[in-house]
C-alpha cells in the first residue's frame, strides 16, 4: 500500500498554497480553493511552474543531495509538459536536479530549439547483429 506525504512541509512559506498549485498542475482540481480562485490559465502555470522548482530545491536540500528526472519517450509530451521541462532547464543552475530525457527525432521537428545543442546525444540504431546480441543478453 502506497503511503502518501503531503507536499506542503516541503515549502518554506504558503505550504499549502504551494501545494494545491502542484496538484492542479498535476490534474488535480484545485480551483476551488480561495487563493487559486481568480487565477488565469497563464498565471496558474506559471506559479505551479515555481512551485515545482521551490519543492525540487527543498528536496533536495533536506536530502543534501541531487534529485534525477527521468522522463522518457519525450516526443508523446503534451505542450504543457514540455514548457515545464523547459522552465526546469531554465533554472538548472538554480536546482540541484539532474534531467534525464529521451525521445525520437521527431521532438526536434516539433520544437527545433528544444535543450542545449551540447547537451544532446544522437544516437544512431543498432547494427542487426547487435540487435540480437542484446535480445540474447536481455532473455
Amino acid at each position: 500500500m502506497a503511503t502518501l506525504v503531503p507536499l506542503s512541509p516541503w515549502f518554506p512559506a504558503r505550504g499549502e498554497q504551494q501545494a494545491q498549485l502542484i496538484g492542479q498542475l498535476s490534474g488535480l482540481d484545485f480551483g476551488d480553493r480561495p487563493h487559486l480562485r481568480g487565477l488565469g490559465p497563464r498565471d496558474l502555470r506559471d506559479q505551479a511552474f515555481v512551485a515545482l522548482r521551490i519543492y525540487l530545491q527543498g528536496l533536495a536540500t533536506r536530502d543534501e543531495g541531487c534529485s534525477v528526472l527521468v522522463v522518457e519517450d519525450l516526443h508523446w509530451a503534451d505542450d504543457s509538459s514540455l514548457d515545464l521541462l523547459e522552465h526546469l532547464q531554465t533554472h538548472a543552475a538554480e536546482l540541484p536536479l539532474a534531467l534525464v530525457m529521451t525521445g525520437r527525432p521527431t521532438l526536434l521537428e516539433r520544437r527545433p530549439d528544444w535543450g542545449a545543442p551540447e547537451a544532446r546525444l544522437h544516437l544512431h540504431p543498432l547494427p542487426a547483429e547487435a540487435v540480437n546480441d542484446l535480445a540474447r543478453a536481455l532473455l
